[in-house]
């Protein structure tokens, strides 16, 4: 699976993005909603200022038109205005020659909720039921093009897409160069490790008194060794000691056959077994020398 430093680059970099991840699909989303509600307000907005001018005004429909269309501002989103009377008759129509009616499915959902509002992709159909001071019912819908709020909800899609990416990349830095600082302690650990050998028992790792898990394990480590060290001296101590205790015994018996060796009187078979005895005794002294 790699070095710790490398996965710790990637599971922080993982961590990290996920949750950046989660958070700017929230903000778009919660943007999305906003822009629907807001786009939604501002219709119906439109469609009870449009009725109050039809309802109040002692003007002709054509001068109503008129006074709508001058609306600048409403041109570059509104497609399509429509106004019902109570009886589903159609009373204005910002289309001139546009036969319109309403359809029954319209006009229920509308008795029944009062509005609606259906989007398709940039296409919006908006209904209302407004009511006048004078307790007159009208009915009306508006087909609108909201394509300024999408390019405003696309453009920051990418802009929390960029995001996205500069984070990811940033942290995946950041985390690198973190765990590199974070486990250089444990390489100083390995590199002086590596240099502990039976001649250099001695050596301990440093301790930073900073009581986390690095020091810890240096002082359990160096703990370890301290224990170590004392087996080795004390095995090392045993191992004289018995070497000293079985050397002596056996210079005397090397001497002794060396002094039977030079008496003519042996045979020479004799000679012979003493001389094998000889050399096994002196085996035997090189075993405990070693």
């Amino acid at each position: 699976m790699g070095s710790l430093k490398q996965r710790f680059t990637l599971y922080f970099s993982i961590m990290f993005s996920a949750l950046l991840a989660i958070v700017l699909i929230i903000v778009f989303s919660m943007f999305a909603t906003f822009r629907k509600n807001e786009f939604k307000t501002r219709l119906e907005e439109k469609a009870i200022s449009t009725v109050a001018l039809v309802a109040d005004l002692n003007v002709s429909k054509q001068d109503v038109l008129a006074i709508l269309d001058e609306n600048t501002i409403d041109k570059l989103y509104i497609d399509r205005i429509l106004v019902f009377g109570k009886d589903a008759n159609l009373i204005y129509c910002s289309v001139s020659g546009a036969a319109q009616i309403l359809s029954p499915a319209d006009l229920k959902i509308l008795k029944k909720k009062g509005s609606f509002f259906i989007s398709d992709n940039e296409v919006v159909r908006f209904g209302i039921l407004c009511k006048t001071h004078n307790n007159d019912e009208f009915y009306v819908l508006i087909t609108a093009n909201d394509k300024s709020g999408l390019s405003h909800l696309w453009y920051l899609g990418y802009l929390l897409l960029g995001a996205f990416i500069v984070g990811t990349i940033s942290v995946i830095i950041l985390a690198r160069s973190l765990s590199g600082r974070i486990l250089l302690p444990l390489k100083q650990i390995q590199q002086r490790i590596t240099d502990i050998s039976e001649r250099k028992l001695h050596i301990r790792l440093e301790e930073t008194r900073n009581n986390d898990e690095i020091d810890k394990l240096a002082q359990a480590f160096n703990e370890m060794m301290d224990r170590i060290d004392s087996s080795y001296k004390q095995q090392k101590e045993f191992t004289d000691n018995a070497s000293h205790e079985l050397r002596t015994p056996i210079t005397r018996i090397i001497m002794q056959i060396q002094n039977l060796i030079t008496l003519d009187s042996h045979s020479d078979k004799t000679k012979q077994y003493l001389n094998s005895i000889m050399m096994d005794s002196n085996q035997i002294a090189d075993t405990i020398s070693s």
